[in-house]
């Protein structure tokens, strides 16, 4: 297939894709809007005009469900953005609560990750960064920034459940 019609499939078919956006968009969260999703759409459509092939079927029938995909994931994306900072933006809330035993706020747990691993957790969830200018910011390759992410999280999670795991056996032993 040749670039104009690629092009011109593309110009036809951007309505229904607005569409379909539209109506994932609908069933997502409530914060969620079109324009969240209607980008990630447009580019699935370009990218499925480029692969389609007429022997498949129609076009829409082929690229409807890429296109939804596309949508979908646009929406785990987001959300999973959206849960990853409510821990993180808790700490200012915990911050002025006087300290439980065993109830570590997140920022300390933040603080006893090695000082690369901190920075980019800060960076990428509280300064809503992205890996390359996290990248730029810290003099690291991108590779690296996913590395120091990865490790972070890893041991976030590790610190976490140990805290939670010593704050319900001190529980077991006061009902006991």
């Amino acid at each position: 297939m040749n670039l104009p019609e690629i092009n011109a499939r593309i110009v036809e078919h951007l309505p229904w894709v607005h569409v379909v956006a539209r109506h994932i968009a609908h069933q997502a969260p409530p914060w969620f809007t079109p324009d969240d999703v209607i980008g990630s759409a447009e580019l699935a459509l370009v990218e499925v005009a480029r692969h389609y092939d007429p022997k498949r079927g129609e076009f829409k029938s082929f690229s409807r469900p890429r296109i939804q995909g596309a949508c979908w994931d646009a929406v785990r994306r987001h959300e999973y953005r959206e849960r990853a900072h409510l821990p993180l933006l808790a700490c200012a809330e915990t911050l002025e609560q006087p300290p439980v035993e065993f109830d570590i706020p997140l920022w300390q747990h933040l603080e006893a990750l090695p000082k690369e691993a901190a920075q980019v957790i800060r960076l990428l969830y509280l300064n809503e960064l992205t890996n390359g200018e996290i990248a730029k910011r810290l003099k690291l390759t991108p590779a690296m920034v996913c590395y120091h992410h990865k490790q972070g999280l890893r041991l976030l999670k590790q610190r976490l459940a140990h805290t939670r795991q010593r704050k319900m056996a001190c529980r077991k032993r006061t009902e006991d």
